[in-house]
């Protein structure tokens, strides 16, 4: 076969056409290949031209819609819209075919590409032919486009009939595919007209609104907001970390400018953060110079996700950038917002999201941009000065109007029904995306504090020293009592106070969180060594209210101290480090416990059956209790003790379970002495975080709560009274006087509802896990005796306060009327003429060696405990 070329002109390329043969014809992007679309030998003829596979559909150019209306059929109002808006144009249109346009061109199926291209040469083509044209790209099949007859003569010179030269054609961009037999348009191709505009032309653009602000001014809750009405949020720090990790262009880019900074492993550049960190972090200019060559690789990748997001039919795009202006990706927004917050706020959320102090916060703030730039350079302002939930109505407002929305009836019937009723949602469905870090981060030191506490005198040794971290030193008569001071008082190593000075004097009251730090546990006896059949145990008593068969065949630990007679206290840790021993209970085995498996749960295993088993390797000494000799050598070689020096000890066998996540999203946090040690550290955080409150805070742990508060170390005793009345002293003021003024928390655990004991709780009154702290009104059991019921003016305070400071929190009992109940150390701070009230994180399996609790309600008991602290 010859090639014919024709400059500029076609004159007998129709005929070429009309005979079966093919034409190579420019168009407003590239040349394309021409033929009789109807005639399924010349179709043939393009496709072996190119090599393009038979099964592959080629799109057909035509004059308009009046061939459309002769190829297709159930043709949409849509196609009218766009043809009379985009064409001629670099368009395709993808309908239903009519039979007459043959297998071969529509590849099998049954849709055909139509076109009506820009291009005089291509047009008068199509009138002088009266029938439509393949409009494939003149290219063989996976090569560049052709944009000069030249290129074309390279591919196909002696394989086509013809080439019409009508010059380069613009090329780059081929034309727009999009789909028009679904129940929405769909882009198939993005091409040389704007998804953006195909959208709007069919009245469906989308919304692309750009949220900026600085660190903790509540973007997220914004974001949030949207997410809720529809959008999709782009969040562009993640998307910039993923970049780093996917993108080799940019990477390589990264290693060019900052040498150093980048390796090759396996063929991939791979960025070293930390390499690069320490070149940029502390250079402007260097800083300045990485954002430049990003930046444009991060507005690219946004403005994918936003064409996808039009081609999906999503109707609004969240760019979430911080650097929204000085990126340029403000540019492809329609809307900017600015989300602002007064420092004070952004501090607070900073602290309680990241863990730091209030002045490294500040510092982070300072380094930022100001309001007066937000406010400046976008189109709207979102202030965010007041509590989280106005915020968030706020933002629902703006965002509604935004988008062209109206409240309907039933939305406004709906807001009615939320306005009267009173619905808690889960935790997790409310806390904003930055807060759930701080969720995490705080459930891990609350772990890492548990797993390295056993015992109430480990709690306290451990708490003073972290204590000191935060600046606390220990109380001393006479020292200087000024608003800010920092101190603590250790009573007999079993319990402990701190207090941070506040601002006002001590006549006004303190504000008082108090909980204890002892759990439930198995003691041994002071006479406890025997040995029984070669084997040696320790007997034991039980303290605290246990289910006693929880405590059979479970590895133990020993904590505890042995006070020798010369005055010394020896400390014994045996289980602890996972090299040590550990010890166990015994139990019957299944198939000789038939009598053991009749009696209830409370008899099938005794008091005086829990006896710990230490050893069974005889010594080598002749006599009787071999196997104890042989233990009490290992314990007077370790410990430099003997069985007289029991008398002395306090030794408490616990749990060897090291704490750890619960659940495949982690949510919830199990280990040993949740009761009521997750209380503990929740105002132990708390008042480490505070800066100066406006009344003296002051944070309790007690001992003995599970045996009634009693004794030097528990809540009943006067050491209380003692510390707050040296406090009240150094002001001039008397204890009763401060007491009247003053409130308490009561940091106690409640039980969480569990749907496999529904029965023995009120379901709509039992607190129920991720809903927050749990406030227990009263305790006591039945008739509500022996508890401390708080006054409706306690709860309203803590309404008030825990709304002004973003605390989720839920109302709690303990269980149903006439089932049972428990009491707390309220009822004695309460006798102390001081308004009490429970509050707590609710507990799954409560008062087991085992406990569950979730890591939000742990993260909010704290934040109510902070919030309370503060309150003025």
């Amino acid at each position: 076969m010859k090639t014919k070329y024709l400059d500029n002109s076609i004159d007998g390329a129709a005929e070429l056409i009309l005979s079966g043969g093919v034409v190579a014809v420019p168009t407003e992007t590239v040349y394309g290949l021409a033929a009789n679309g109807l005639d399924p030998s010349a179709v043939e003829k393009v496709f072996e031209a190119k090599g393009r596979a038979e099964s592959k559909a080629v799109s057909l150019f035509v004059s308009g819609m009046d061939d459309v209306e002769r190829l297709c059929e159930d043709i949409p109002p849509a196609a009218y819209v766009l043809a009379d808006r985009f064409w001629p144009g670099p368009l395709t249109m993808v309908l239903k075919k009519r039979d007459i346009v043959p297998g071969t061109t529509s590849g099998g199926g049954d849709t055909i590409g139509v076109r009506c291209p820009d291009s005089p040469l291509a047009l008068e083509l199509l009138r002088r032919c009266g029938v439509p044209l393949t409009g494939t790209s003149a290219n063989v099949s996976g090569m560049p486009d052709a944009v000069t007859a030249d290129a074309v003569r390279e591919y196909f010179d002696g394989r086509i009939d013809c080439v019409v030269d009508g010059g380069r054609c613009p090329g780059g961009v081929p034309s727009t595919v999009v789909l028009l037999t679904g129940k929405r348009p769909k882009i198939l191709r993005r091409g040389g007209i704007p998804s953006g505009e195909i959208y709007a032309a069919l009245g469906e653009d989308m919304k692309i609104i750009g949220i900026t602000g600085p660190t903790g001014s509540g973007k997220t809750t914004a974001l949030r907001v949207l997410e809720k009405l529809g959008g999709e949020i782009v969040d562009c720090d993640r998307l910039y970390h993923r970049l780093l990790e996917e993108n080799t262009d940019m990477v390589r880019g990264i290693g060019e400018t900052f040498p150093g900074t980048v390796s090759m492993e396996q063929g991939r550049p791979v960025l070293d953060r930390k390499a690069l960190g320490a070149v940029v972090f502390n250079d402007p200019e260097k800083l300045e110079k990485l954002n430049a060559l990003t930046h444009g690789f991060v507005r690219e990748a946004v403005s994918d996700i936003i064409a996808d997001a039009r081609d999906r039919g999503v109707s609004a795009v969240g760019i979430d950038a911080i650097a929204l202006i000085e990126s340029g990706l403000g540019d492809l927004c329609g809307v900017t917002v600015a989300v602002v917050a007064p420092a004070e706020m952004r501090a607070e959320r900073i602290m309680a999201r990241e863990g730091i102090s209030r002045q490294y916060a500040m510092s982070r703030i300072a380094a930022q941009k100001d309001d007066a730039f937000f406010r400046e350079n976008c189109d709207h302002t979102l202030e965010n000065n007041g509590t989280q939930a106005e915020f968030q109505i706020k933002c629902e407002t703006f965002f509604n109007n935004l988008l062209g929305r109206q409240i309907m009836a039933d939305e406004k019937n709906s807001e009615r029904r939320e306005k009267l009723f009173f619905n808690k949602k889960n935790g997790w469905d409310v806390i904003p995306d930055d807060e759930r870090k701080a969720v995490y981060s705080y459930a891990e030191g609350y772990m890492a504090w548990l797993n390295a506490v056993r015992t109430e005198r480990e709690a306290v040794n451990h708490s003073i020293s972290m204590a000191e971290d935060y600046g606390f030193v220990e109380y001393r008569r006479g020292m200087d009592l000024k608003p800010g001071t920092k101190i603590y008082f250790n009573n007999r190593g079993k319990a402990l106070m701190l207090a941070v000075i506040g601002e006002k004097p001590m006549s006004e009251g303190c504000v008082i969180a108090a909980a204890h730090t002892d759990a439930p546990r198995i003691d041994l006896k002071q006479n406890p060594l025997y040995e029984d059949t070669e084997m040696a145990f320790f007997k034991t008593h039980y303290y605290g209210g246990i289910k006693k068969y929880q405590w059979t065949v479970i590895p133990l630990e020993l904590h505890g101290v042995v006070a020798l007679k010369d005055g010394t206290n020896v400390e014994i840790v045996i289980g602890r480090d996972r090299t040590d021993p550990k010890f166990v209970i015994t139990d019957l085995l299944p198939h000789l416990a038939a009598d053991q498996m009749k009696k209830t749960l409370a008899e099938g295993i005794t008091g005086e059956g829990l006896n710990l088993l230490i050893g069974s390797i005889p010594d080598s000494e002749e006599g009787k209790d071999r196997v104890s000799l042989a233990v009490l050598d290992i314990l007077n070689r370790r410990y430099g003790i003997t069985e007289e020096d029991f008398l002395s000890a306090e030794l408490e066998a616990v749990p060897a379970f090291d704490v750890c996540d619960i659940g495949l999203d982690r949510s919830l946090i199990g280990g040993y002495g949740h009761d009521d040690r997750v209380c503990s550290y929740a105002e132990l955080k708390a008042i480490c975080d505070i800066p100066t409150p406006p009344r003296t805070s002051v944070c309790i742990f007690a001992d003995k709560e599970e045996i009634g508060s009693v004794g030097v170390s528990g809540m009943q005793s006067r050491a209380f009274e003692w510390f707050i009345g040296e406090l009240c002293g150094a002001q001039g003021t008397t204890v009763s006087e401060c007491f009247s003024k003053s409130f308490c928390l009561s940091a106690d655990v409640c039980n969480a509802f569990d749907p496999n004991f529904p029965e023995v709780s009120e379901k709509k009154n039992d607190a129920k896990v991720n809903y927050g702290v749990g406030i227990c009104k009263f305790t006591g059991s039945r008739g509500k005796s022996g508890s401390s019921d708080a006054s409706a003016e306690i709860v309203g305070r803590l309404r008030r306060v825990f709304a002004e400071n973003g605390v989720e929190w839920q109302m709690a009992e303990l269980g149903k009327v006439d089932q049972g109940g428990g009491g707390t150390v309220a009822m004695f701070m309460a006798n102390r003429n001081i308004d009490t009230i429970d509050a707590g994180v609710p507990v799954l399996s409560m008062h087991a060696p085992f406990e569950t609790v979730s890591k939000f309600d742990c993260y909010m008991t704290y934040k109510a405990v902070k919030s309370l602290y503060m309150a003025d």
